[in-house]
């Protein structure tokens, strides 16, 4: 059984995962507008030149905090992990489907 230690940290990762998710989302939105500035022939507005300056200033904290999940707090999760003698179940090779009569 895992520890209630791994567990919150397995829920604050999950948490993380999900917020970094939300923020990429939104910022996915505001980046939408570069195509529409592309495909037009006018100036674009300020409303969509504030709309890209949001995701250039969203995009960087989010790709730090993703990197750190990565590279920090993943891999001291997994040892954690290690250390209780928790290890992952692969689970159980897929049977690779024939075609009959063949």
């Amino acid at each position: 059984m895992v520890g209630t230690q791994s567990e919150a940290e397995l829920e604050a990762i999950q948490e993380e995962l999900e917020a970094i998710q939300e923020g990429l989302q939104e910022a996915n939105g505001w980046s939408r507008v570069a195509g529409d500035i592309q495909q037009s022939s006018t100036l674009p507005t300020e409303d969509q030149l504030w709309q890209v300056d949001a995701a250039w200033d969203a995009v960087p904290p989010l790709v730090e905090r993703l990197n750190a999940l990565i590279t920090t707090r993943v891999p001291a999760f997994n040892a954690a992990l290690d250390a209780e003698g928790v290890r992952p179940d692969p689970g159980e090779a897929l049977e690779v489907p024939r075609r009959s009569g063949r």
